[in-house]
This record gives structure tokens, C-alpha cells and sequence, in this order.
């Protein structure tokens, strides 16, 4: 009996492990429900290894489309990339010249790096790289053991992950958990040139329908390489410029940036030489503690008066005897002279509206633009409106309010003034549209604006329009300013990511020179001013 038994029992196991042994040689052998294998490719490698067969045959044929991958991705793919001979490998480092492949592999950790390059003109699809096996054994003891083992419902799971190799989730509608958010795993991402994505359907980019170019496509054939006639990159007051975010112009040609992140204005000529700064920094709702301090004791100015805390944008007078500048945390809008001294303020923060009312009620103001009749237009972010205010600071009419209808906004965060008719261009960021009102703020028209798809707290676009009535709009996370025709129509793009003449890396404030025709452009990740010559 007992021979017998044994060899019923010895039977039992052997098909068992038969049993396991087929699972996991040949059903779960890159699943990491499996224990055998502590940290394995997952089977997503050899998916999107397929796809980048497909991209290559129906393209160069064969294996010879050119393929970057870095350090985090090398393995298992420099096992792979050996059938890729035109494969590059960047590391850690990527390049603007390698940043050009077709195909782009790249891990978690550098995701950072990659985007900035790639974002724009390229298509995006994430797999999982490698993963462990649930590690969710360590740390126990003997007496969870037994408590799991006393447990019917634990001694349920343990039967279902030993036998079936499934782990019990009950957020998951199949009550089991979803493989493709395993917890112990590293995702990597592959990036296809939009062009290519958009030919090849099986990688999802439909066309769009009736034949007609999307706005990307459009941008994409109106793309021009342009350098900049100058750069404003030196030190001023013995600083280099800290995330400029604004900039200004006046009849003489003297350019005024708003220097954010140093809480100052720097004043330059046309050829880059320092003029003038002023400013420092002051949270005046902090106090003296914030860093305020009073300019003159006991004078008639009161404490933070001349200091700001993030000044985003800065406006000037034709003749330059009044400068404006949108002391943005500060919630207000400080006025100086020509020489750079204070003359007064407004503005406060009074929480949020909806609505549009109270003029001096400001939360976070930034984009500023002087009017043909000298009065400044202030886009008030916060409180989705624009304002037009006297250069004294009386309130005289506004636009907007929240919402999505014509003339609603949505995080408008910059504004200009067509030289030609006062008409008024708004950058109403979240509502992904530039808005045209008449110079009485009468809404006239919008032009959708697409890649303003972000809400990050610094992605903020300005706009500014020439003396044919083009407007320039800032793209801050593609690299680049877009110009619309009068209708409308893109006409034009330039910039790319980088720090040459050419390139941008997070433009933000944009003004035309109407003296010498050029678009200044505030680029605030680089610390740069740039001057480009604007479109003929």
C-alpha cells in the first residue's frame, strides 16, 4: 500500500512539473508571474522590435533603418541592434545629430534628456523593458506564514499564484492583476518620426480624413532654419540673465527684458551693451521678512516699492519715458521712468474671478502691450481676462472671463497690438487658440494653435504682430515661434531645440521691433535674448 501510494504520489509530481516546466518554457517564458527568472526583457522588447522591422522594410528595406538607443535600453538591445547596422548608440548623452533618427529607444532615465528633441515631430509609444517577479515575500516572517496559511482567503491567492500564476487584484475588473501595470518593472520608450508614423497605419497615426494637412503637417513643410541677427547673452550687473520671460522695445531701439528669475529689468542698446538694470527681489506678502525693504525710509514710498518677485513681461512707452512691468507674484503692475525709478503701482491679490471685475484685482498678470493710444493692455492669467488700464492705472474696459465661448479665456498669458489698425491678439493658452479682438475688445475671430497642449506652471506663450499684421506666437515646449498670416493661415515656423543662433530652448516672451523690423524673442531656459529678422 504504501509502495503504492508512493508511486502515486511520485507520479502526481511528475506531472507537475511536466506541467510547469511547458508553462514556463514555453507559454510564460518572459512573463514575470514566473519565479525561475528574477529580472528578464519583457515580451515588449521583441513587439516593438517588429514594429521597427515594419517601419524599415516598408521604408529603406530590410534592417537598415537607422536606429538610436542609449545606455538605459542597451540591454538586451545591443544584443538585438547587432541585425541593425546603421543602429547608434548615444549613452546618456543624446545629440542633435543622432536626436534626427528615424527611430528613437530610450530608457526611463533619460526621459528628460530625449524629450526636448523629440516631442515636436515625433510619435510616441511606451513598453515595458524589463521586470521582476512579485517581491511581495520580503520582509515576511514565520508568523505571516502562518497567519497567511490560517487565512482561507490568503490560502486562495497562494493557490492561484502557485497553480495558475495569476495574483489576486480586486481594484482589477478581471479580479486579477493587469499585466501591463505589473508594479516591478522599467518601461522604455520608442519615438517614430511623425512623417514616417503618418505613412505607416499599422502605428496608429490615422492621416486626416479628406485628404487635407493637419496643423502639424503644415508646420512641418513651413518650417525655416533662421538665425538670429544678435544674441543677448552677457552678463549684466555682473549676472547673466536667469530665465528671461519678457522683453520690450523702444523708438531708440533700447531693448527691455524681464529678467525673472534675477527679479530685475535689464536695459540693453541694440548692440547688447548694458544701459541700465533695476530691481531685486521681494515677496510682498512676506514683508520685510520676503526681503522687502523700503526704498526711502521715511519717504513717500512704501516698502517693496521698485522690487519684484517674478516679473514676467515688461512694456514701454514709444519714447520710452514710462516703463511697465508685470511684477507677477507680486500681483501688480509697477510703472518706472526712462531711468529706471519708480513712479507708481496697482494691483492686488484679491483671490479668484471668474468674472471679470474689480481692475485692481490681479492674480498672477503677465503679458503686457501698450496700445496705439499709449495705454497699457495687461493680460490678467489668473483671473481669465484682459484689462485696459490708463499709463496711471485706471481701469478703462475689459474682455473675457472664464470660459471656453469667443471671447472667454482660459490662462490667456499674452497679448499684442496689430501696428496697423490697434487690433488686439490675445494668447489664450488653455483654450489652445489665439483670440483677435478689435481695438475696442469687440472678439472678431480665433485660430486654433494645437501643440499649446501642456498646463505647465512655466509654459506660457506671448504674442506679438508685425507692421504687415503677422502675428508671432511662442510654442515654450516645441522649441520654436509660429507665424500666422492676417487670416489666420500658418505661413511660417523657425526653431529647433538647442543653443546655436537657430535654436531655442523654452521661448516665452516675444516683441516686434516695428524701427528695424525684428521679433525679440525672451528664451528662457538658455538665458537668452534673441533678434530675428522678421519674415519679408
Amino acid at each position: 500500500g504504501l509502495r503504492l501510494l508512493a508511486v502515486g504520489l511520485a507520479g502526481l509530481l511528475l506531472v507537475l512539473t511536466i506541467r510547469t516546466s511547458f508553462t514556463l518554457t514555453y507559454i510564460n517564458y518572459d512573463m514575470a508571474t514566473e519565479f525561475l527568472v528574477y529580472a528578464h526583457a519583457g515580451p515588449d522588447v521583441k513587439r516593438a522590435l517588429a514594429e521597427i522591422d515594419t517601419i524599415s522594410e516598408r521604408t529603406v528595406g530590410d534592417r537598415n533603418i537607422q536606429v538610436a538607443y542609449d545606455n538605459e535600453t542597451s540591454w538586451p538591445l545591443s544584443w538585438y541592434m547587432i541585425d541593425y547596422p546603421n543602429s547608434r548608440y548615444y549613452g546618456d548623452a543624446p545629440g542633435a545629430d543622432i536626436m534626427t533618427s528615424p527611430v528613437i529607444i530610450v530608457g526611463s532615465e533619460n526621459y528628460d534628456k530625449v524629450h526636448p528633441y523629440v516631442t515636436r515631430d515625433y510619435v510616441k509609444r511606451t513598453y515595458r523593458l524589463i521586470w521582476w517577479p512579485d517581491q511581495g515575500y520580503f520582509n515576511r516572517t514565520w508568523q505571516d506564514v502562518w497567519n497567511a496559511l490560517r487565512d482561507p482567503q490568503q490560502r486562495e491567492n497562494i493557490w492561484q499564484i502557485v497553480f495558475y500564476r495569476r495574483y489576486v487584484d480586486v481594484e482589477s475588473p478581471s479580479g486579477y492583476r493587469d499585466l501591463t501595470q505589473w508594479p516591478t518593472r522599467d518601461n522604455f520608450e520608442m519615438w517614430v518620426r511623425r512623417d514616417i508614423a503618418e505613412d505607416i497605419w499599422d502605428l496608429g497615426v490615422a492621416p486626416v480624413a479628406g485628404g487635407s494637412m493637419s496643423q502639424a503637417a503644415v508646420l512641418r513643410e513651413s518650417e525655416i532654419d533662421l538665425p538670429a541677427a544678435a544674441v543677448y547673452d552677457n552678463l549684466y550687473a555682473g549676472l547673466a540673465l536667469n530665465h528671461p520671460r519678457g522683453v520690450a522695445v523702444d523708438e531708440q531701439g533700447l531693448r527691455y527684458i524681464a529678467d525673472t528669475l534675477n527679479h530685475r529689468i535689464v536695459v540693453v542698446d541694440a548692440a547688447g551693451n548694458e544701459v541700465r538694470t533695476f530691481g531685486s527681489f521681494c515677496d510682498i506678502a512676506q514683508g520685510e521678512a520676503g526681503g522687502c525693504i523700503d526704498p526711502d525710509g521715511s519717504g513717500p514710498l512704501q516698502l517693496g516699492d521698485g522690487q519684484f518677485n517674478e516679473p514676467w513681461s515688461v512694456g514701454v512707452s514709444r519714447d520710452g519715458s514710462a516703463i511697465f512691468v508685470a511684477d507677477t507674484w507680486n500681483h501688480r503692475i509697477q510703472v518706472f521712468d526712462g531711468q529706471g525709478q519708480f513712479l507708481r503701482k496697482w494691483g492686488r491679490f484679491d483671490g479668484v474671478a471668474e468674472v471679470p471685475g474689480d481692475p485692481n484685482a490681479l492674480y498672477g498678470p503677465r503679458g503686457l502691450a501698450v496700445d496705439l493710444d499709449g495705454n497699457l493692455l495687461v493680460a490678467d492669467t489668473g483671473n481669465k481676462r484682459i484689462i485696459r488700464y490708463t499709463p496711471e492705472g485706471q481701469g478703462l474696459e475689459q474682455a473675457g472671463g472664464g470660459g471656453v465661448i469667443p471671447g472667454a479665456f482660459n490662462e490667456p498669458t499674452g497679448v499684442g497690438v496689430d501696428p496697423r489698425n490697434g487690433d488686439v491678439f490675445v494668447a489664450d493658452n488653455w483654450n489652445r487658440r489665439i483670440q483677435k479682438f478689435t481695438s475696442a475688445l469687440l472678439i472678431v475671430e480665433e485660430w486654433p494653435v494645437p501643440s499649446w497642449e501642456t498646463q505647465q506652471r512655466d509654459d506660457k506663450p506671448s504674442i506679438a504682430v508685425d507692421l504687415d499684421g503677422r502675428v508671432y506666437v511662442t510654442d515654450p515646449t516645441m522649441y520654436r515661434v509660429i507665424v500666422y498670416s492676417p487670416a489666420g493661415e500658418i505661413v511660417s515656423s523657425f526653431g529647433t531645440y538647442g543653443t546655436a543662433a537657430n535654436q531655442l530652448t523654452f521661448p516665452n516672451g516675444i516683441v516686434i521691433d516695428w524701427q528695424t523690423n525684428q521679433a525679440l524673442v525672451a528664451d528662457a531656459d538658455s538665458g537668452r535674448v534673441l533678434a530675428y529678422p522678421v519674415l519679408p
